[in-house]
């Protein structure tokens, strides 16, 4: 096996989507910051975070790419389309096991479905209109003295 060749394309294929995930956040199509994330658990201020996340970044993509190279050994084969097909599967299973993990293990990291709760309520609050009818039914049979308006 290539160990050379191995090492260099984990560091600049995790570079490469570290550099992805940057753009993606800073153009509005994501607001997952995995250097801060994986940071975060090392350190408390942000900065710091981002840092030691980067290189915990690295340290894991280099982990992957190890895994990577010992598939491609192990089938005998090392094409394009394998490795994009290992990648698939690598995105697909990170997006939709180990993230929504993260939610429990990580000490500091918030749900997703927190934040939409939260949203849906700050839009709930600013617009009553919004509110399901038996919510708003309930409010105003709580405001009327009788119970429901026409009611004895």
């Amino acid at each position: 096996m290539d160990w050379a060749g191995w090492a260099l394309f984990g560091l600049v294929a995790t570079a490469l989507l570290t550099v992805v995930m940057i753009a993606a956040q800073l153009g509005g199509l994501s607001r997952l910051d995995l250097p801060l994330i994986l940071g975060t658990l090392v350190a408390e201020d942000p900065d710091r975070a981002r840092v030691a996340g980067f290189v915990i970044h690295l340290a894991v993509g280099q982990g992957f790419a190890l895994g990577y190279a010992a598939t491609f050994a192990l089938l005998g084969i090392a094409t394009w389309w394998l490795g994009a097909l290992l990648g698939l599967l690598h995105v697909a299973v990170a997006l939709t096991v180990l993230v929504p993990l993260l939610v429990g293990i990580h000490p500091r990291m918030a749900s997703g479905r927190a934040w939409l709760d939260r949203r849906v309520g700050a839009a709930r609050r600013a617009r009553p209109q919004l509110r399901p009818a038996a919510d708003r039914r309930l409010r105003a049979d709580r405001r009327h003295p009788h119970g429901r308006p026409g009611v004895g």
